[in-house]
């Protein structure tokens, strides 16, 4: 790997203004390793993190049937704003409409929440989640969570092995799978849109390819979104991490733990020739947290998956964090 630096990235990245460059943060927690069960990868799932090996269709579904939700209406808007929605073909009133549901911006990937059900034909809502108001030719749906849990899951960083990204809604029914309409090769982040009485998810809610059958996200119980620090750097980007950091968490550590951790690489199309080992580091119960910043920043190339694994712990139940942060930039 080579490296950069550049602060100016850093920060206008961050803030979205340079045309193709954008900042994420990637952070995840693994709450139960074992002496016998080490190496494990910080992620939800737990164990190591096994991605499909090609693109799939994937079944989203929650282990607590009280993960569901309810399509209520759906159409086209013919009008609206950040905090209207207006279908003049609408009959939100007698479709069941209702203050808390969540409204789904199927064209800008948005989303916001009914506060007042205003006629048949005009819901009063929530600034939308990234500013998309709604206007003429507007897609959408209104969803009921019809559980006491999550009611729809948003894939919010999808990737196919040839780098597209795709974003999509999944309306969840509880214990039964329900399938995406896009193929990925990656998914990185996942999050709840929308909960009844729980205001969360109940159940660990899954992503699982097909064919694979291997567990490409999850959102654990009651956490809302993923917590994985695994990234993959689609075709046709390039990623620069600025740092990264760990910790052991203290709640039933005891005292005098540690656990060894690595940052690993793994190049596209090379998963026969085994990971790459990019740093090695240990973090200790009374230590803190261990971070890492690189000056120059460290450089890693299109279609690399990129996480955090806990290579060895000296007790049970060791429960680590960790993340990393990385500036993605468009190819030139």
């Amino acid at each position: 790997m080579t490296y950069i630096s550049n602060l100016n990235i850093a920060y206008d990245g961050a803030n979205g203004s340079i045309s193709g460059v954008s900042s994420i943060n990637k952070f995840g927690r693994n709450p139960d390793i074992d002496t016998t069960t080490d190496p494990e990868d910080i992620w939800d799932g737990g164990g190591i993190y096994e991605p499909p090996t090609t693109d799939r269709i994937h079944q989203i579904k929650s282990s607590e049937a009280q993960d569901q939700g309810t399509l209520k209406s759906n159409g086209t808007a013919t009008g609206g704003s950040l905090s209207t929605l207006v279908d003049t073909g609408a009959t939100f009133s007698t479709d069941g409409v209702a203050v808390g549901d969540v409204v789904l911006d199927d064209d800008n990937q948005d989303h916001s929440i009914v506060t007042a059900v205003t006629s048949e034909t005009e819901l009063a809502i929530r600034t939308m989640h990234h500013g998309n108001g709604f206007e003429n030719g507007v897609a959408y749906r209104v969803i009921n969570p019809s559980g006491t849990g999550a009611c729809v899951v948003h894939i919010k960083q999808g990737y196919e092995e040839d780098g597209t990204e795709h974003t999509e809604f999944i309306i969840l029914n509880g214990t039964t799978n329900v399938a995406t309409v896009n193929s990925y090769y990656r998914i990185t982040r996942m999050h709840i849109h929308g909960a009844g009485s729980n205001t969360t998810n109940v159940g660990n809610i899954t992503a699982t390819a097909d064919t694979d059958t291997t567990v490409t996200a999850q959102i654990s119980a009651d956490q809302g979104q993923t917590l994985m620090a695994f990234y993959h750097v689609p075709i046709g980007k390039t990623g620069y991490i600025t740092n990264i950091y760990a910790t052991m968490n203290r709640s039933g550590a005891v005292s005098g733990a540690m656990a060894d951790i690595s940052l690993r690489s793994r190049l596209w199309g090379n998963g026969n020739d085994g990971d790459i080992i990019e740093g090695y580091f240990n973090v200790a119960v009374e230590g803190g947290t261990f971070q890492k910043n690189y000056i120059p920043y460290k450089r890693i190339s299109q279609g690399t998956d990129v996480w955090i694994r806990c290579e060895g712990v000296t007790d049970n139940n060791t429960d680590i964090s960790a993340g990393f942060d990385i500036i993605i930039r468009d190819n030139d």
